[in-house]
């Protein structure tokens, strides 16, 4: 933090160093000044798809949901190629409440730029699950599984999953 504040008093438009304050306060689970940081680094570098990004995780960790919705589709719209930004949008849209099949599209648009974004696939899971669609949602999982072995809730999910189809011992 302090070599990152060292660099951008002297250079106020370098945006890049105010992107990696931002990042670093928001991994410090400060959103007043990540957010301070993303609007400085915007100012700059207006199409900056990171100070974007950085600004939609700031207002969601201040609970401001519509307007880092707002932020994840523009950071999506500046960068569509990055599959975790359209995975971003999707959750987003589901913190406000946004129509499911909304969601599923950008889900599968993250998973048509990275087939093995395992978030993408864990979330498109987690939808399957919810409405019943045990034998989708194990397929789901199970590639989320894949590109990320360790992410817990996409275990207990799939464990979930099966436990639903009654093969409790798989």
């Amino acid at each position: 933090e302090e070599t990152l504040l060292k660099l951008a008093d002297p250079a106020p438009n370098y945006s890049d160093g105010f992107v990696n304050l931002a990042a670093l306060y928001l991994r410090k689970q400060n959103p007043a000044k990540a957010l301070e940081m993303a609007e400085r680094a915007l100012k700059t570098n207006p199409n900056s798809y990171a100070a974007t990004f950085n600004k939609a995780e700031a207002l969601t960790m201040r609970g401001s949901y519509n307007d880092a919705l707002a932020s994840y589709v523009n950071a999506a719209y500046l960068r569509p190629d990055i599959a975790s930004l359209h995975v971003g949008v999707a959750l987003a849209i589901r913190r406000v409440g946004g129509d499911e099949n909304q969601i599923m599209g950008y889900l599968q648009k993250a998973l048509q730029i990275n087939p093995n974004e395992p978030s993408a696939h864990y979330e498109m899971g987690a939808i399957y699950l919810k409405k019943d669609m045990t034998d989708k949602a194990i397929q789901e999982f199970e590639a989320g599984l894949k590109g990320r072995p360790d992410f817990g809730p996409a275990v207990l999910n799939l464990s979930l999953a099966y436990q639903r189809k009654g093969e409790i011992s798989t």
